[in-house]
């Protein structure tokens, strides 16, 4: 009897997919060139860190030879190993040994990556001149300096700067905090730190350590009584910022995290909105203000200013609770804001080669601004709307002093001298979101949009990652699409910066009895916002009320949630990916082990 064997076409596609999933060691091999050495970003296969492989069915066993014995980034290396294998078809099980590499293997591993960090520096050449006025510090042993910023305030933006100093020295990271809100610190008192901070015998300043090792330099460490309120004029707060980085003895650190806080403008600030002037409190989404779209053009030797006045729609307007204030005065006008927020002034740049000068409109800082500054104000909103005002001629010709436009009864827009700014104390502020131009006048004097992030970090301290922190209401794409435009701007005229990612921040709560997710603040768009900007996701952060307990109680070290996890890593991959290391440096763990 003939027995007769049917299969499906089933069977067969079943059988492909068994032999296309069968695990060969180059496969694996393959797999292995994607995880990137946390110290060296040079992957583990091209620094022959991998010495062997076995298989066995759907299981796999990778020995590693580290480095340095008892190196702090092993299981960071281990978790990448995983993560990455467990991706294969047909992989279930990854297991990871370690070992440490002899003498001669890491004194030859040595040579080839001085070799090629000498071969790369010489391959870039002395790299392009800083712009004039700009004067940003050295790195010094601190390998990534990343800023965290948002849109605007109370999205929980210290929280995650603390959470994401806490799971990367959990990793094995070495990290410090630079809390850039002078005016109103928070971060020392999550990790429950008091100052103020003490001096190292080369006068600088010694961090403050949290319990797992993070160091923490803010504000309210400085000051002998934290209960104090931080009373600083403007002015003075961009060194203050400068010395914070410069001076203090931060060390070797893998990632210096650097908190920044939004700007904004007090409640009473008077708007040119809706053809009459208005409180700003007043204001709603869907009215319109008046915003200044303002260039110089360049002919030879001079400068052309042209301007003009046009209405844009208001996206959002924002309460972001009481804020240190200053008043900024001209001769005509004064304005309340917070120390970082951009005002529109003139400033000029001497020729090379000669004794003229150029002239050139910027955003800067009310707390860079100093007297005898020029900045852009205005009288009052134009009768045809459409009308475009030709300023006079900014000339350079001759030694005879440049006559900048000044406000008259005929000008729309002027330019104005700064006589004074005076520390007012904590009011009422608002952040105005506007369409297009981003700008509109207050109280007369041409200001931008909030500064997500302030003008002294990006211009003075040596930044190269960004991480952004929204939450689910506060989703207007501006705030994702300015921090773009800005890093794209310092990457053309400083270094560059890259935008590590997206946080959504109080992104949902979970039900204590049931575990179903609830999203309070409205469905999540934080995904789609991110691919429209073309950035990438980092994760989302839920609503927990023992962080707000931890935090009170200065034990935010102590809270821990695997989706913290994943956002962490998310950054540091991004980190590894995207930012450029230190030249010529040398794994911290060398330097730890050769101290031994």
């Amino acid at each position: 009897m003939t027995t007769v064997i049917i299969r499906c076409l089933c069977c067969y596609r079943h059988q492909d997919q068994r032999k296309s999933s069968v695990i060969s060691k180059e496969k694996v091999m393959t797999a292995l060139k994607e995880v990137i050495d946390p110290e060296l970003h040079i992957s583990i296969v091209n620094l022959r860190m991998v010495k062997k492989v076995d298989i066995e069915g759907e299981n796999v066993k990778v020995l590693v030879a580290l480095t340095v014995g008892g190196c702090p980034l092993s299981e960071t290396i281990s978790d990448d190993i995983q993560k990455t294998l467990t991706k294969l078809p047909g992989v279930k099980h990854v297991t990871v040994d370690t070992t440490v590499m002899t003498k001669k293997e890491l004194e030859t591993l040595r040579t080839e990556i001085q070799s090629g960090m000498a071969a790369s520096r010489k391959g870039q050449g002395s790299g392009s001149a800083m712009p004039p006025g700009i004067n940003r510090l050295e790195r010094k042993g601190i390998r990534n300096v990343i800023a965290v910023m948002s849109g605007k305030g109370g999205v929980g933006k210290s929280f995650v700067t603390a959470f994401l100093a806490v799971q990367l020295t959990r990793l094995g990271y070495k990290v410090g905090i630079l809390d850039a809100d002078v005016t109103g610190p928070s971060i020392a008192k999550m990790f429950g730190l008091k100052g103020p901070l003490s001096v190292t015998p080369t006068r600088l300043l010694q961090p403050a350590t949290t319990q797992t090792g993070i160091k923490v330099v803010s504000m309210n460490l400085i000051l002998e009584e934290p209960q104090m309120p931080v009373i600083v004029r403007g002015p003075i707060i961009n060194s203050v910022i400068r010395q914070m980085f410069q001076d203090v003895e931060w060390g070797d650190l893998h990632f210096l995290l650097v908190d920044l806080p939004p700007g904004c403008v007090t409640a009473d600030t008077t708007v040119y909105a809706n053809s009459r002037p208005m409180k700003i409190s007043e204001l709603k989404p869907g009215d319109h203000v008046y915003s200044v779209d303002a260039n110089i053009a360049r002919y030879g030797r001079s400068d052309i200013l042209n301007a003009k006045l046009e209405r844009k729609r208001v996206i959002e307007v924002v309460p972001q609770g009481e804020s240190e204030v200053f008043e900024l005065r001209t001769k005509s006008r004064a304005m309340k804001a917070t120390f970082n927020h951009p005002v529109l002034a003139l400033s000029k740049t001497r020729i090379e080669g000669s004794k003229f000068r150029h002239y050139s409109l910027g955003w800067r800082r009310l707390a860079d601004l100093r007297a005898s500054d020029m900045i852009a104000v205005m009288k009052g909103p134009p009768e045809a709307e459409s009308d475009i005002f030709e300023l006079p001629r900014v000339s350079t010709k001759g030694t005879i002093p440049v006559k900048l436009p000044q406000l008259s009864g005929e000008d729309y827009i002027g330019f104005e001298r700064v006589t004074g700014i005076t520390h007012l104390g904590r009011q009422q502020v608002y952040d105005l979101k506007v369409e297009d131009n981003q700008n509109f006048i207050a109280d007369g004097i041409v200001v931008h949009n909030t500064s997500d992030a302030p003008l002294t970090v990006f211009q003075s301290l040596p930044l190269q990652g960004v991480v952004v922190v929204t939450t689910p209401q506060d989703l207007a794409l501006m705030v994702v699409a300015k921090a773009i435009n800005m890093a794209k701007t310092l990457s053309e005229q400083l270094a560059p910066v890259k935008i590590l990612g997206l946080i959504e921040n109080m992104s949902y709560v979970v039900c204590p009895n049931c575990g179903e997710k609830i999203e309070t603040f409205g469905h999540s768009k934080a995904k789609d916002a991110a691919k429209k900007a073309a950035i990438p996701f980092l994760g989302s952060v839920p609503i927990d009320p023992e962080i707000t307990k931890l935090s009170d109680e200065g034990k935010i070290e102590n809270y821990a949630n695997p989706l913290f996890e994943d956002v962490t890593r998310a950054v540091r991959v991004n980190a590894t990916k995207l930012l450029e290391p230190m030249p010529g440096a040398m794994p911290i763990a060398w330097s730890d082990e050769k101290s031994k």
